[in-house]
């Protein structure tokens, strides 16, 4: 029992990543190399008897975003990304 509540507690945490944004200067070439970069491709799910505890989305670069509010410096602050974002934040929240 004790290590289901570890996991759960492990599993409900969220960590940050920082995301650079792209340099102003960078030339049409390097900003293709970053998008392809900080792509997604993948999602990971984590479920303690079988309830939905955590999901995250893996970059390309092999960098995991468990917290949706990472993608700003990427998307915008006012974009409809983080938007959903923000939601997503305060849906947690409850």
């Amino acid at each position: 029992m004790n290590a289901r509540v570890l996991l759960l507690c492990l599993a409900a945490c969220q960590y940050h990543v920082r995301l650079e944004p792209p340099h102003p200067t960078i030339t049409p070439e390097e900003r293709v190399d970053l998008f392809w970069k900080r792509r997604p491709i993948g999602e990971a799910y984590a479920k303690v008897d079988g309830a939905l505890v955590n999901r995250s989305m893996m970059l390309a670069d092999r960098t995991e975003i468990v917290s949706p509010e990472d993608l700003e410096p990427l998307v915008g602050a006012d974009s409809q990304p983080m938007h959903l974002a923000r939601a997503s934040v305060a849906a947690r929240a409850k």
